[in-house]
This record gives structure tokens, sequence and C-alpha cells, in this order.
């Protein structure tokens, strides 16, 4: 069998996994949660095909929810099934794609930044540092203190960077939320509705959770009672 066109096939067929997931998530519909904020975040509306805008509660929700327009183009609108054939361009990235389908989405992604560079495999020359890796999540946290899909995406990442970066733990990094807070009390309301003794606390209690909470309003929330932290 020939190496050369099975491996991007494989690649292809992870990619297209990976991919599929993150359409079932764009299917989803807009949730603003069960808490009383209001963020600006954006959804994917799977029938009109793009992104809008909606207020988020600040907690909870499902996963069709975004910082940005610009994340949810490229989770959503970027995404369009290919077919495993492999038929090779090099874009200007120096990265070879199995297809000007899979360069159509690699040029969405990047906001135009990638084009055609020429039809065939890039030269191994232009190629150093990129080093095809399997689009698989097994998260390796890296040296520099960041997260990586793969052990595979950090050395390719280090080698782009003509950095050091070696595995520090299998997994994602963990946050320091541990963040040291003045004992004063200067409550605030945050967005899911609680009082806490300070805007400090607030954000270190949403580190801990994992949620987005922002100050709704300074001074204490109507009939809730303070936080003791």
């Amino acid at each position: 069998m020939n190496l050369s066109i099975f491996f991007p096939l494989l690649v292809a067929v992870f990619a297209g996994l990976g991919e599929a997931r993150v359409l079932d998530v764009c299917r989803l519909p807009a949730d603003l949660g069960s808490c009383r904020g209001s963020l600006p975040r954006y959804y994917y509306d799977a029938k009109e095909k793009k992104c809008k805008k909606f207020a988020y509660g600040g907690c909870r929700g499902n996963t069709n929810r975004f910082l940005n327009e610009g994340e949810c183009k490229k989770a959503c609108e970027c995404n369009k099934v290919c077919t495993f054939d492999y038929k090779p361009v090099c874009g200007s990235d120096s990265v070879t794609y199995p297809n000007k389908c899979g360069l159509e989405i690699a040029t969405c992604k990047s906001g135009g930044e990638i084009s055609l560079a020429y039809e065939g495999e890039c030269r191994k020359s232009e190629q150093k540092c990129d080093k095809p890796c399997i689009r698989i999540y097994l998260p390796v946290c890296g040296s520099d203190g960041h997260t990586y899909p793969n052990s595979c995406v950090m050395k390719v990442e280090a080698c782009r960077k003509n950095e050091d970066i070696s595995v520090e733990h299998k997994g994602e990094c963990k946050k320091n939320c541990d963040k040291p807070c003045l004992r004063i009390y200067q409550p605030v309301c945050g967005s899911d509705g609680h009082t806490y003794p300070n805007s400090c606390v607030m954000k270190v209690e949403a580190c801990r959770k994992n949620e987005d909470i922002s100050v709704e309003h300074k001074g204490e929330c109507n009939d809730e009672k303070p936080q003791n932290k």
C-alpha cells in the first residue's frame, strides 16, 4: 500500500469525525442558560446558516455559544464535508492539504490568510516544521503553560517558534484559581445572581466553577445572602 496516500486519508477520516462533532454542536438551538446575567455571545443558526448574537445568562446552557462572531464562524460556517479524494495541494502556509476542499476550509478559518500556493504536495524544504499530525484530541500541557491537542501538535508549534517545549503533564493545563484576595467587604452582585464580598472573590469563584460570571452591579443582590468565602 502506498503510505503517502494512505496516511492523508487516515488524517481525513479523523478530521471528518472531529468536524461531525463540531457540526452537531452547531445544530443546537440558542440556550440562554439558567442564570440572570446578560453577556454578549454568539450562536450558530443552522436554519439561516449564519452566526447571530444573543444574551447569555452566565451559567449552564449548551455548547453552541462563542465569545465572538469570528470564533462562531470558524467553528460552524467554515466546516463542510469533503471527499476522501487525494488530489494534494500546497497552501501558502506550507501545509499540504488532501484536496482543494480541505484548503478551502483552512482558508475560511484563517480569514482568507491561507491561499493556494500550487497543486501537488509541498516540497520538503518548505515543510521543516509542518509534520502532519492526526486530528485526535489527547491533550497535553506544554512547559510553556499552553494546552495542545496532542504531543505532535506541541512539537510542531515548538519547531515553528524555535523554542524548547516539552510535555509538563498529560491532560489540559490546570487553571490557577487560588488568587489571593483582600478581606474587604465591597460587595458586588454577580451575573449568576449571587452576592460576593468583592470582585476578586467573584473572579476566583468563576474560575473554580469554570463559568462566565461578571459584575451585574455594585452592592448586594436583591434578596440574596452574601457568599461566605
